[in-house]
């Protein structure tokens, strides 16, 4: 569910949110990081969650293994993305909202590692020991 709110937020947000200071365009690689690291495990733990099965396993273990790259690597490619663009029009040295995202979107990273390091093994431990469902066998 974490990322399923970090997948669906941001763009919510993005979206629907007056942009009459055009900050928005700072964010917009921050988002699609968050899209891209988050967007296969918010959509397979679904699919997990309505027909368990080894093929289902296997794309989970995979959308863990996207996930990990978010906090390890995209998000950081967002973060900077968003200081050198805000840097470039002005904005982040002129308006203390910009100052604010910079340091959230740092301490989210930093989180998200900590969150990833401890929440994966668990996940990665039930894939492989819990025990399929049984099919139901049709006549």
């Amino acid at each position: 569910m974490i990322a399923d709110v970090l997948l669906l937020v941001p763009i919510m947000l993005y979206l629907f949110i007056n942009d009459s200071n055009r900050y928005a365009q700072y964010h917009q690689t921050y988002v699609n990081m968050l899209c891209a690291a988050y967007g296969p495990i918010g959509i397979i733990w679904w699919i997990v969650l309505a027909d368990d099965s080894r093929m289902a396993r296997e794309a989970l273990t995979g959308a863990v293994e996207m996930a990990g790259l978010g906090p390890f690597a995209l998000l950081w490619v967002g973060y900077l993305s968003f200081l050198m663009s805000a840097q470039s029009g002005a904005a982040l040295t002129a308006h203390a909202v910009v100052w604010m995202f910079a340091i959230i979107y740092f301490v989210l990273n930093v989180t998200l590692i900590v969150a990833h390091w401890y929440l994966s093994p668990p996940i990665y431990a039930w894939i492989a020991t819990a025990p399929l469902p049984e099919k139901k066998k049709t006549a």
